[in-house]
């Protein structure tokens, strides 16, 4: 990102990636990643998945606007909706 700001989208459909306690925490208060991470959604489509990103929004407190989503094209349409965060 070069040190601007940006919008990340994390896509959980893949199955690519394992999210630990750790993870989510640094994900949810890392000063620098927060800084430049306007706004998040996290795309699901199983209920394990699910669960996690709940979890992640209720116990990890992210800093910055998360949204959970089951379809990719309903997250752009949300982080097109977040275009003002990037004039903070």
């Amino acid at each position: 990102f070069n040190g601007g700001k940006f919008f990340s989208i994390i896509d959980g459909t893949k199955g690519l990636a394992t999210l630990t306690n750790e993870t989510l925490a640094y994900s949810a208060t890392d000063e620098t990643l927060n800084k430049h991470r306007m706004a998040q959604a996290i795309i699901v489509d199983n209920i394990p998945l699910s669960m996690i990103a709940n979890f992640y929004l209720k116990f990890k407190n992210p800093k910055r606007p998360v949204k959970v989503f089951d379809k990719i094209h309903k997250a752009y349409r949300w982080l097109e909706s977040q275009q003002f965060l990037l004039e903070e």
